[in-house]
């Protein structure tokens, strides 16, 4: 499962401002704004997207560049409203779903699977003390 979502902006049919999400990796969400002018993005609420630890529920993309942001560690929902205008186009209204993966997939493989080999290696060496016992 990706970490990253990068959020495309610009200007598309009937002066419309539209939002073309990519999913990439590692907990980040880039917006690059495509369109001949500046975008301002401005969430509804709690802003998923973080600087540092300071959440930025209003910022300026200058036409053609791109913010990133880091998906804030206290964020306690799954889906962020946001409003993305470009000067001089119509606004936008997009839903960003922001999803984890599952810690022990992720995170946890590593140590997990050492447990698992540990643990086999172990129940081999019993069996094998046990079956000299027995003889």
């Amino acid at each position: 499962m990706a970490e990253k979502l990068t959020v495309r902006i610009t200007v598309e049919d009937n002066n419309q401002t539209v939002s073309k999400f990519v999913a990439a990796d590692k907990g980040k969400i880039a917006f690059h704004n495509d369109s001949g002018a500046d975008a301002e993005v401005r969430f509804e609420g709690e802003s998923p997207v973080c600087v540092g630890n300071d959440p930025q529920p209003i910022f300026i993309i200058e036409s053609g560049k791109q913010k990133e942001f880091k998906v804030c560690s206290n964020t306690t929902g799954n889906s962020y409203k946001y409003t993305a205008t470009v000067e001089g186009a119509l606004p936008e209204d997009p839903i960003l779903i922001i999803e984890r993966a599952p810690i022990i997939w992720v995170e946890m493989a590593g140590p997990v699977l050492v447990g698992l080999a540990v643990g086999v290696v172990a129940g081999y060496l019993i069996a094998a003390c046990r079956g000299k016992r027995s003889q």
